[in-house]
């Protein structure tokens, strides 16, 4: 008896238990039950819930508000207070009409909020017209086929600064936008929809007009789908939180996007992540706003754009080659020949007699010139640098804004573009203005880049065109492409990490550039990649827009090639008896200690007795633990420092590190360059793929040139490779390369449009190419090449005939066109530069 009375009770228990449940589940959505169970991941990486992709809710249960008629309403958890509605419960409230210098007020802590937008236009004078003051998470649902419109008109008032709001739509939670209908969002003096968590976006159709940024996440900013119209007087997408390494990442997984931005386009704190969608992003009005980029060099500086103070035949070079203005805002502008230094007269003096230049040049095979005088000392005082600076223009006749058409080929058809490996990286350098509100701070800078971010970016679909006056794609770490379609204008670099590139696949073309691809380590694995630039196309070690170069780096640069390199092992300029110095010695009069770091800050100090200390960097600070990828670790090779030029070494130091590379190991390359083609400042290497480079028509870069300096090589170990350009600065592929080369010289010279045709001994052509601009220089490296035959190389009607007799045919330095053997190169360059570095054949030469 006893037994029945607890089943019978159990069994009304359960009843009531079934009953309850039953009426919460039919009720759950307006409970707000149903909400919290139905967040979950649903996407395969779990970066949107269930909730933020289905935009669907239950008419039955929704509350309907027509904010043109809010007079003392008061209902299922929303009520009127002084014109503003409030919504304090969980739910679904769908608004329409007009609400008209009011606001929309969620005020419901840990609770879900669904706002249905159907025809709903909300403006307010001062604040944000949708505020989210608490919640645990809020949706904006844009009904279909609606049209709604949020503006807010004076976000820098003091209502809204003592309110600490700042945006049209501010929600200080997580904030979802979906649905298919439209949203226009107006905002001055601030931004336009900010989430001070994570900002969801899964559809819609979205115009925003900020005057500070249009879309800012501070955690996150992630977004799948929509069309989105962004214009923004900062930055277009921006995730900013600089607390937590975890978060201020922007991730896109699709979409279609229009961002005009006055700064950035796409920025995050940490990473960004683009694996889909279409985008067309202007930053800064476009590449023609780019800054100027000028190389301020001093004697021994001038980057050989004095073209090697001499053609083949010994001559100056024409007034034309290169340029010097005081005004270097315009990048573009020309100096004639009446502007040009008087280098006519006698050289500067640092405490000696320049030797007497006024005689012809020597030739290949010649006597050294006569340098029975002194040598300039650096103990004087050193000449005025002040009144002229030198503005770089690529190859000092082109307009640097204007596209190179590349030229065409049987093997490939492809334009490209990067850095100068002269200059000196510096830190991406940006000020901020401070406009704190709350634990948030708006950063205005000076960066004006399509897409930039902390940590790293990664592409591995979509399609863009980037139409930027800062870099197009820039990460203070690395940057990822393996696929997509990209297409780049920027006033200056392309692509640009401060550690690494790697590009997989895709397609790439950088139309117009300052530098076209640019990063401690490049690694190309295949895609399409075209690249313009009007100074380097691919920059391994990095580049500073500006550099200074001080008196020839340390010491006094010479008059041909790289200037004098102290402490570089390599033949220096003659003794006053007309022997050569070797090994760096220089003048007793002359004490330099030369510091050289993989850092990003550079320093020259010069003593009052003439001793220069010099910290060079090349760029960011390379992690010597990183993974490389398989076979593209620099062979062996570490960068050390230079030591002293004079007997002196007390503060000498020696530095080893990991050097730059640039590996390409497929694809299909083109790079049209006015400066140095494809440059490393430690190994270049080509294992593999089409690659072909219409490289500098100036006599002051090479189409190939690596870090020989800091113990790089220039290496071919399998693709087909054409390098076109001038003799002046032209470095051979290393005997420790596998596959074969040779390098030939035009005499006659060849002109844009004109076809180089490369045949075997029996006459079957194996390679053709129409080269896009003028040089005298052909470096042709393919596995159809053979030690023992004879190939021949016709432009026109001009034919060289060379017989491969090693790994590198042809000799490097019978086609410099430098002051005459054995004074080859420039004035001098970035690093001080050898004055004289006298080449064997298959011996590189690099101006770096």
């Amino acid at each position: 008896m006893s037994f029945s009375k607890h089943t019978n009770l159990i069994c009304i228990i359960i009843t009531i238990l079934t009953v309850l449940l039953t009426a919460l589940f039919m009720n759950a959505e307006r409970l707000g039950v149903s909400v919290v169970t139905s967040d979950v991941s649903a996407d395969e990486e779990g970066i949107f819930s269930d909730r933020d992709l289905d935009p669907s809710y239950t008419e039955a249960t929704a509350v309907y508000i027509d904010l043109s008629d809010i007079d003392g309403y008061t209902s299922g958890g929303a009520y009127e207070l002084d014109g503003d509605l409030y919504i304090v419960t969980a739910g679904t409230y769908v608004l329409s009409g007009e609400l008209d210098n009011q606001q929309v007020i969620v005020n419901a802590s840990d609770a879900k909020v669904q706002i249905v937008l159907d025809g709903a236009t909300i403006t307010n004078e001062s604040l944000p017209g949708i505020y989210v003051a608490a919640a645990d998470k809020v949706f904006i649902t844009l009904e279909e086929g609606s049209d709604n419109v949020v503006s807010s008109y004076d976000l820098s008032s003091e209502a809204a600064i003592a309110a600490d709001v700042d945006a049209a739509i501010f929600a200080s939670c997580d904030l979802t936008i979906n649905g298919s209908g439209s949203l226009t969002v107006a905002a001055e003096g601030g931004h336009g929809i900010k989430s001070k968590d994570d900002l969801v976006i899964t559809g819609g159709s979205i115009t925003v007009t900020a005057d500070d940024n249009a879309l800012l996440g501070k955690d996150s900013v992630r977004i799948c789908d929509g069309t989105f119209n962004l214009t923004s007087g900062n930055d277009g997408i921006k995730a900013n939180n600089t607390s937590d390494e975890d978060k201020g990442y922007v991730t896109i997984t699709g979409g279609d996007f229009t961002i005009v931005a006055d700064h950035d386009g796409i920025s995050a704190v940490t990473d960004v992540n683009i694996s889909g969608g279409s985008f067309d992003i202007t930053t800064g009005g476009g590449y023609e706003n780019g800054a100027s980029h000028t190389d301020e060099m001093a004697m021994g500086g001038m980057r050989g754009q004095m073209q090697g103070m001499g053609s083949t035949d010994g001559q100056m070079p024409d007034a034309g080659s290169w340029s010097s203005d005081e005004d270097t805002e315009d990048a573009d502008s020309e100096v004639t020949e009446d502007e040009m230094p008087d280098m006519s007269g006698e050289m500067p003096q640092e405490g000696g007699d320049a030797p007497d230049m006024s005689g012809e040049m020597p030739q290949a095979g010649g006597e050294a010139p006569d340098m029975s005088g002194e040598m300039p000392q650096m103990g004087g005082e050193a000449p005025d640098m002040n009144s002229e600076n030198a503005t770089e223009e690529g190859d000092g006749s082109s307009d640097a804004d204007a596209a190179i058409e590349p030229g065409t080929s049987e093997v490939a058809d492809t334009a490209g573009t990067d850095t100068n490996s002269a200059d000196i990286e510096t830190a991406d350098t940006e000020t901020t203005d401070s406009d704190t509100t709350g634990d948030d701070t708006t950063e205005e800078s000076d960066s004006y880049k399509g897409i930039k971010a902390g940590n790293s970016i990664t592409i591995s679909g979509g399609t863009f065109t980037i139409n930027s006056s800062d870099d197009a794609i820039h990460s203070d770490g690395d940057v990822l492409i393996s696929d997509g379609d990209i297409t780049i204008s920027t006033g200056d670099d392309g692509i640009h990490a401060e550690n690494q590139v790697d590009i997989e696949n895709g397609t790439i073309v950088i139309e117009t550039s300052y530098e076209g691809i640019e990063g401690y380590y490049i690694y190309i694995y295949d895609g399409d990649v075209s690249v313009t630039a009007t100074d380097d196309g691919m920059n391994a070690g990095g580049g500073s827009d500006t550099s200074t170069m001080m008196m020839g780096g340390a010491g006094m640069g010479g008059m041909g090639g790289r200037g004098m390199n102290a402490g570089s092992g390599a033949q220096m300029a003659p003794n006053t008896d007309g022997t050569a110095m070797q090994n760096g010695s220089q003048s007793t009069d002359v004490t330099t200690d030369q510091n050289v770091s993989q850092d990003a800050d550079t320093s020259t100090e010069q003593d009052a007795d003439g001793a220069t200390d010099q910290n060079a960097s090349q760029g960011t600070d390379a992690a010597t633990d990183q993974n490389m990828p398989e076979g593209a670790m620099p062979s062996g090779n570490t960068e050390e420092a230079a030591g002293s030029s004079d007997s002196d070494t007390t503060n000498t130091t020696t530095t080893t590190t990991e050097i730059q590379c640039l590996a390409i190991y497929g694809g299909n390359i083109y790079v049209n360059a006015a400066g140095d083609g494809l440059d490393s400042n430690g190994d270049l290497i080509i294992y593999g793929g089409n690659v072909i480079v219409d490289g500098p028509e100036n006599g002051g870069n090479a189409a190939l040139d690596s870090g020989t300096e800091s113990g790089g090589e220039l290496i071919v170990n399998g693709g087909t490779v054409i390098a076109l350009g001038s003799t002046g600065m032209i470095e051979a592929f290393s005997d420790n390369s596998e596959q074969n080369s040779f390098i030939v010289t035009i005499e006659s010279g060849y002109e844009s449009g004109d076809t180089i045709t490369i045949a075997d001994a029996e006459g079957a052509v194996i390679y053709e190419y129409t080269a896009a601009k003028s040089g005298n220089a052909v470096i042709f490296s393919s596995e159809q090449l053979t030690i023992g035959e004879t190939y021949t190389v016709t432009v026109n009607e001009e034919t060289q005939e060379i017989t491969l007799d090693s790994v590198c045919s042809g000799d490097a330095s019978s086609t410099g066109s430098s002051m005459g053997a054995p004074m080859g190169g420039g004035m001098g360059s970035r690093n001080g530069g050898q004055m004289g570095t006298q080449q064997s054949s298959g011996e590189s030469q690099s101006d770096n």
